[in-house]
């Protein structure tokens, strides 16, 4: 299969990006249903022997869908939109500001080329708190936040060190209380009005960045 694609990074999360708006909706269809996407997609994502990134980004005519680096299919993404909403700016004419539909969402994006600098800007839906839940790991015992940002997340009040998640983040993305499994953000304050976010994502483990953690966690603030 050959593709076309961008490579963009935004905040330290990297992404594939495609653009298939020319493309019909059967089209894609056909594409994204094959049998062999999901591992297609994880070759593409692999560090080492692919392209590598977090995750892949489909421009769709009316949409923009998101593919995990383990090849399931993501909810929401706003460091990749971030990116899609740049790649359309400078790659298609778009104006500076426009909205964008993911997961059922609209999404306004302005872009501010002041100062010498491009800041892209997305306006989304306030996250929603819906439970404090308790998990049990075979390892460990956690009080957290379940919030709803277009997709779930584990909200850890709790200073964590990188190489502890890369070993156990996935007991608690895959526990039982999560059935589609969930991101998971380990949070700690740092001076009086910062915070440090250590990130486990959905479908796709450690990264260096989650716009929709962030956007979590300032429902919990």
């Amino acid at each position: 299969m050959n593709l076309n694609f961008y490579k963009y990074q935004s905040l330290g999360n990297d992404f594939i990006i495609f653009d298939w708006s020319e493309k019909s909706e059967d089209d894609v269809t056909t594409l994204l249903t094959q049998p062999l996407w999901s591992s297609y997609v994880q070759k593409l994502c692999a560090r080492h022997f692919g392209i590598g990134a977090d995750g892949i980004l489909i421009i769709k005519k009316n949409e923009v869908i998101i593919f995990n680096a383990d090849g399931s299919r993501g909810q929401m993404c706003l460091n990749g939109l971030r990116c899609v909403v740049d790649v359309l700016h400078t790659q298609k004419n778009y104006p500076l500001k426009f909205s964008l539909l993911m997961n059922r969402q609209q999404i306004s994006a302005t872009i501010d080329v002041s100062n010498d600098a491009k800041v892209i800007t997305l306006q989304v839906p306030f996250a929603q708190v819906r439970e404090k839940l308790t998990i049990k790991t075979p390892t460990h015992t956690f009080d957290g936040f379940c919030v709803d940002a277009g997709n779930p997340h584990f909200i850890i009040f709790q200073q964590q060190e990188k190489n502890w998640l890369a070993q156990h983040g996935h007991s608690i993305e895959t526990h039982e209380q999560f059935p589609d499994k969930t991101n998971v953000e380990f949070v700690w304050q740092q001076g009086d009005a910062s915070y440090n976010i250590l990130v486990y994502e959905r479908g796709c483990g450690i990264t260096l960045g989650c716009g929709s953690g962030a956007v979590a966690l300032t429902s919990l603030l």
